[in-house]
């Protein structure tokens, strides 16, 4: 009989060779990964095989998509959410993910499923600095994050995806000290296209206290583009009653966005400026649809403060065409702050 290890070593070697792949020479890998009497070390060296046959490229990727490896590797860790995590684990976010990549109609089969909980148990495991993992152990990390950033950008599969706590991981991360500027570019992103939905994200700040408070902490990023990410988000939850309350009443939250929005007029590149002053205005606008907000901004003498410093680049800003639309709302946002 063959044994496991001696089919990884086959399997191994075949890939070294080169071989063309079809499904019937695929399909006892795929039986011993899904079989349910198998001894589990064998099946773990099945998904360890199929990991390894990924690597061949998008071809076998599809082959393989095809015969439904997606759907049963996420089954099998969505059923291993609260488990020690195991080779099993890493092998089988290798396959979805890597199978994802080559045919991203299943990224849907993975989140329906339930396998995204898992996915993110694996990466808060590994979010340690990156030099002190190993190189596979980095591979993964990217693996999780790459996943987690491609379905966030998916409206159908956002409100799963929130609900399996992406959010709060993505937050987490922003938050770390040793995650590179590239990580934390790419999780504010990440952060930014998940709460998109107000129906997902509306009362997201309300049930997780703090959240306000580390967003805040964000706006003070070395990273100009992790800021301006994070104001952006602001302007984005604060079109929510539940997350504009949180946001105000978090000290100097409010503070904090019109400092950024005064500091933005000194600096020299345009196109940054302009972003910095549209997630601005963007947040105070949306904080004046709402009865609170309308009297936190009359309260804290906002409008008196910023407007001779808008007026003064309203000139210089007008010719870009992107402006207009916010110099409109700034206006409406004066009106609404100045009506008796």
């Amino acid at each position: 009989a063959v044994t496991g290890k001696t089919l990884v070593s086959v399997v191994s070697m075949v890939l070294d060779e080169g071989v063309r792949w079809a499904e019937a020479s695929l399909e006892p890998l795929i039986k011993l990964a899904r079989a349910a009497d198998i001894h589990p070390k064998v099946r773990s060296l099945a998904l360890k095989a199929l990991a390894l046959v990924t690597k061949e490229g998008d071809t076998v990727c599809r082959i393989l998509s095809h015969m439904g490896v997606v759907k049963a590797v996420s089954v099998l860790l969505a059923s291993r959410r609260d488990a020690k995590v195991t080779a099993d684990d890493v092998n089988g976010v290798r396959l979805v993910s890597q199978i994802c990549e080559a045919d991203g109609s299943r990224y849907e089969d993975v989140v329906v499923i339930g396998a995204v909980p898992r996915i993110i148990q694996i990466l808060k495991k590994h979010l340690v600095e990156q030099s002190i993992l190993l190189p596979h152990e980095q591979e993964l990390q990217r693996r999780c994050g790459r996943f987690l950033e491609k379905v966030s950008v998916r409206p159908t599969l956002r409100p799963l995806v929130f609900q399996a706590g992406a959010a709060d991981l993505f937050l987490s991360v922003l938050g770390m000290e040793h995650a590179s500027s590239n990580t934390k570019e790419s999780y504010s992103i990440a952060l930014l296209n998940l709460c998109q939905d107000p129906a997902v994200s509306g009362q997201w700040l309300k049930d997780s206290p703090g959240s306000a408070g580390r967003i805040k902490g964000l706006l003070h990023s070395q990273d100009e583009e992790v800021c301006l990410n994070t104001l952006s988000l602001a302007a984005l939850l604060a079109g929510s009653p539940a997350n504009a309350w949180e946001l105000m009443s978090t000290k100097d939250f409010t503070a904090q966005v019109v400092d950024m929005m005064v500091e933005a007029g000194k600096m020299s590149d345009k196109h940054i400026k302009l972003r910095f002053i549209v997630s601005s205005v963007s947040y105070l606008f949306s904080l004046v649809q709402i009865r609170e907000g309308l009297k936190h901004v009359r309260t804290w003498n906002i409008v008196p403060r910023i407007d001779p410093f808008m007026r003064g680049i309203r000139s210089s800003l007008n010719s870009d065409s992107k402006a207009q639309h916010i110099w409109g709302r700034y206006d409406e946002l004066v009106v609404r702050v100045e009506a008796p």
